[in-house]
Order: structure tokens, then sequence, then C-alpha cells
């Protein structure tokens, strides 16, 4: 009962601060190169997995992150701690790969951390519980990111945006205040977060086996 309250804590806490860095003007959050080189702010690294550029950016991945935090682990690494570390791992791969291996000029979202969190648990589902489940996550996974890079017009968001034409614009967090709301998807993102989920996973399986 305790490990399922702290559980609920712990995502609570993540919940809120992807709120509190969306709504109070994202793009100071966000991961920004330049900020990061010139003026050396360097906790961009942690919160630009909090930061999101509209309404629908947020609600998308709060969802996501819901049902991964809640349904994606099994009982061998469903603690809170799992939970963290898979995220916590995922997100600063994911803003170091950003910031190192790709041009992009501003990064935010928990995409990518998502996309590790369910990579690890995943691999430790197939690894730990033999799980056949957890095969299928990972193919799903290699799928989805094969087509981000590759068939990008099948994400989601383009295909909203092929529904409702292009101008069209979800509802900012802060009355349209931040200038940034028309963001693409990042597949480099959802690669750096899987290859992340992938060590975390196997990590958690070695530490199983000592345990």
């Amino acid at each position: 009962m305790k490990g399922q309250a702290i559980n609920i804590i712990v995502f609570a806490l993540i919940a809120a601060a992807s709120l509190g860095c969306s709504y109070y003007h994202p793009s100071l959050w966000s991961l920004s190169p330049w900020d990061i080189t010139h003026q050396h702010q360097y906790w961009e690294f942690i919160t630009g997995n909090f930061a999101h550029f509209d309404l629908h950016h947020l609600a998308e991945n709060l969802a996501g992150f819901f049902i991964i935090w809640f349904f994606f682990f099994a009982e061998s690494c469903a603690t809170w701690a799992h939970r963290l570390i898979s995220f916590a791992v995922s997100g600063l791969a994911v803003t170091l790969g950003i910031f190192f291996f790709t041009n992009t000029s501003e990064y935010g979202g928990m995409s990518g951390a998502l996309h590790g969190m369910v990579t690890a648990a995943g691999l430790a589902r197939l690894l730990i519980e033999l799980d056949w489940k957890g095969g299928v996550i990972l193919a799903a996974v290699a799928a989805k990111i094969y087509i981000d890079f590759n068939h990008p017009e099948f994400g989601f968001d383009e295909i909203t945006r092929n529904m409702y034409g292009n101008n069209f614009h979800f509802t900012s967090l802060n009355q349209q205040v931040n200038e940034v709301s028309n963001y693409q998807v990042s597949a480099p993102s959802h690669l750096y977060g899987a290859i992340a989920g992938l060590v975390t996973g196997f990590l958690f399986f070695i530490h199983n086996k000592r345990g």
C-alpha cells in the first residue's frame, strides 16, 4: 500500500512539473542548444522533457505517460523506482542526444522519454517474466520509430493536420503567448529514448538476476 501511494505521488509530481513548465512560457524551459552553449542553462537538459508547446502536445504526452506508468511495467519491476529510473535515464538520454547529435534549435516534450519507458518495460517483461507481450511491445516501438523516420506522414500529428488543414492550431496553454506552438515530432528523440530504454531494461534484468 505504501509503495503504491509513493508511486502515485511520483507520477503526480512529474505531471505537475510538466504542467508548470508548459504553462509558464515553455520556451524558457525547453531545451535550446544556444541557451546551454552561451548562457550555461544546463537545467534545460532536465526541463526540456517537461516543457510542452500547446495543450494538445501536453495532453497527448500526459495521457501516454499515465498509461505507461500504471499499466506497462511487469510485477518484477513495477516499483516507483523502476518507473522513475526509466523515465529519468531516457529523458536525459534524449536531451543529450538532441544537443550533441542533431541541429534542433528547440526541443520540448516527454515523448522521447516515453519511448524509453515503454522499451525498458517491454525488455524487462520479456527477459525477466519471459512474457511474449514484451516482444510485442519492443516490435511495436521499433515499427513506430521506423515510421517516424521514414513515413512521418502517418504520424498522429500529421494525420491531424491533414484532417483539419495546415493552418489548424490547437489552443495554447497560455493564450498563445508562446511562439513555438507549431511544433513537429522529433524522430531522433524517440530513437534516443528507445536506446536508453534498452539499456535500462537490461540493467533491470541484471539487477533482478543478482537479487
